[in-house]
């Protein structure tokens, strides 16, 4: 068993680094893996940051969902795909067209991260991914209820 998890882990690291190199040769995004950094996506810098004190397979799907929102924000008119959003949602609560669209964004990145994942031949442990997601976008659902 401990040389399957070993394996697991050895292969969520190369997942990284594959995925890395994509989103430098494709996006010119750099990603930053840090301790204390939270995870997040600054498309304007450019930059990506992965906080390190998750799993390495959490890395990698945060990764996945971070690159998401760049790709929508450089490949797709991201005024039109999502009109109201303001950065920061969680700063205070905004208006309802705000909460869509930040609500819209979120789960357009966990597509578009899952469809990186296949086309880059990045396997996703469905369950685990679908766990992630859904606790995430559930976090976003509570902030835009007035919940938070």
């Amino acid at each position: 068993m401990e040389g399957k998890i070993e394996n697991e882990e050895t292969q969520h690291q190369i997942d990284l680094e594959h995925l890395e190199v994509h989103l430098i040769d494709r996006y010119d995004v750099y990603v930053c893996f840090s301790y204390n950094e939270t995870n997040g996506c600054s498309e304007e810098a450019q930059i990506i940051t992965i906080n390190t004190r998750q799993t390495t397979e959490n890395q990698l799907y945060t990764l996945l969902h971070e690159a998401g929102h760049y790709i929508l924000y450089k490949d797709f008119e991201y005024d039109t795909l999502f009109p109201a959003i303001i950065r920061q949602p969680f700063k205070k609560r905004f208006s309802k067209a705000n909460a869509v669209s930040v609500i819209t964004n979120e789960v357009m990145a966990w597509e578009t991260g899952r469809q990186l994942a296949s086309m880059l031949g990045i396997s996703v442990d469905q369950a685990k991914w679908n766990k992630m997601k859904n606790k995430c976008l559930y976090d976003y659902m509570k902030w835009a209820t007035g919940v938070l």
